[in-house]
């Protein structure tokens, strides 16, 4: 979230103008993780007239705040430097080469003013102590490293050292990148001119976070513009890394931490795919590929189709209305099929006479007896050979098919499944 530079007072390293990108503990609305992942400096441009950076502030103390007085002493002790420099080059008498005859060289005598000065800027450093662990990422590393940093000073290890504090983490807008495309991270310590507690700074950061630094440094230093191209060739770093440590074990323990990192990536892997190896081990039951006849008949009445609910109404009001009509179908089939049957001959107007077999006449008389017949004066003709095998066979399961076949095809067929065109 942008906020005025007022309500973030100090810990920067350039005057307090325009508004900053910043999260403050306690403070802003938002989560840690919802700012981060809303800006990422890879991507994300400082806002208009702010000062470049997104900052990520704890709840442990404001510890950057800026002393005038202090800075403006600093900054005559630089400009006193550089006019003893100038005054030191510009002698005729202070040799270039070191003589016993004409005493000391021009470097020897510069060297000696610079030392000088460094000295007299630590003891005022004690009055201005802040400064920061300096990292130059370039942008594909920068969003997992800071935030890695930010967290940490949050709620991880570098919120716990026992020595040192480590309150802040600024890093560079993407509008503000340093030279060859890098962008700086600055992680602040309350005190940078302690050395114990730069070296517990460091050692948590490589060990837990497997991130080497660049250098450290003053706030006091950068306030008064001195940097590695500042003209007296004064020393801007205040530590390196392998000044504390060598690099052979700042190099063991990154190693060890991306060691530790892959396991567990491996470890997480390994438990995904065991997950998934079981649900597929699982044994399948076959009505999950190829679902019976029931099964599916409850998740067509569980949620009917409202297309086929139509069909279906108009189909079943069809067949309502022509049922008459098919009965008179099947009558005239079961006809047909009877004039091949022994002991039948046709009549003259479409009917049947019995032959002269007793046996064939009582049939006759007791099937028209039992089944009723859409005429009173017309004998019903006894069930064929081809009935009595559809009624074995379940017709209206067969029906029921067509019924449903007829929805999708939108075509009329009688219950034998032929269409009536």
């Amino acid at each position: 979230m942008a906020e005025s530079s007022a309500a973030t007072k100090g810990r920067d390293d350039r005057p307090q103008t325009g508004v900053r990108l910043a999260w403050d503990q306690g403070k802003s609305k938002e989560t840690l993780d919802h700012f981060l992942d809303k800006h990422p400096p890879s991507s994300t441009k400082g806002p208009a007239g702010g000062d470049g950076w997104i900052w990520v502030h704890s709840n442990r103390g404001d510890t950057g705040k800026h002393d005038p007085e202090v800075v403006g002493e600093g900054k005559k002790l630089v400009d006193d430097l550089m006019a003893k420099l100038k005054e030191i080059e510009e002698n005729p008498k202070i040799p270039k080469v070191k003589s016993k005859k004409s005493g000391p060289s021009k470097k020897m005598v510069r060297e000696s003013a610079v030392e000088r000065c460094e000295s007299q800027l630590r003891q005022l450093g004690k009055r201005h102590s802040s400064g920061k662990w300096m990292f130059f990422e370039k942008p594909e590393y920068v969003d997992r490293v800071f935030v890695k940093l930010a967290r940490s000073i949050i709620d991880g290890p570098l919120s716990g050292l026992k020595k040192a504090r480590c309150s802040t983490v600024k890093v560079a807008a993407s509008d503000a990148v340093q030279r060859e495309g890098t962008h700086l991270i600055c992680l602040y310590l309350d005190d940078i001119w302690d050395k114990e507690g730069a070296t517990e700074v460091l050692e948590c950061v490589v060990k837990h976070h497997g991130e080497i630094p660049r250098s450290s440094k003053s706030d006091l230093y950068t306030l008064i513009g001195i940097d590695s191209n500042h003209p007296s060739k004064m020393r801007s770093a205040l530590f390196r890394p392998s000044e504390l440590f060598t690099m052979e074990q700042l190099k063991e323990w990154q190693q060890t931490f991306r060691n530790e990192r892959s396991v567990k990536s491996r470890k997480i892997s390994r438990t995904e795919d065991e997950s998934d190896f079981a649900s597929a081990s699982r044994p399948v039951k076959a009505d999950e590929f190829w679902p019976t006849t029931s099964t599916e008949d409850k998740k067509d009445s569980a949620a009917p189709d409202k297309g086929t609910e139509t069909v279906q109404k108009k189909e079943t009001e069809n067949t309502s209305a022509k049922g008459d009509e098919v009965a008179e179908d099947s009558e005239t089939e079961d006809e047909e099929e009877d004039l091949l049957a022994p002991g039948k001959t046709p009549r003259d107007k479409g009917g049947f006479t019995s032959s002269s077999s007793p046996e064939a006449s009582s049939s006759i008389k007791a099937v028209s007896s039992s089944s009723p017949t859409k005429s009173s004066s017309a004998a019903a003709a006894p069930p064929s050979l081809e009935e009595k095998e559809n009624k074995d066979e379940k017709p209206h399961d067969q029906i029921k098919v067509t019924i449903n076949h007829n929805a999708v095809a939108g075509k009329k067929r009688d219950r034998f499944g032929r269409s009536d065109f």
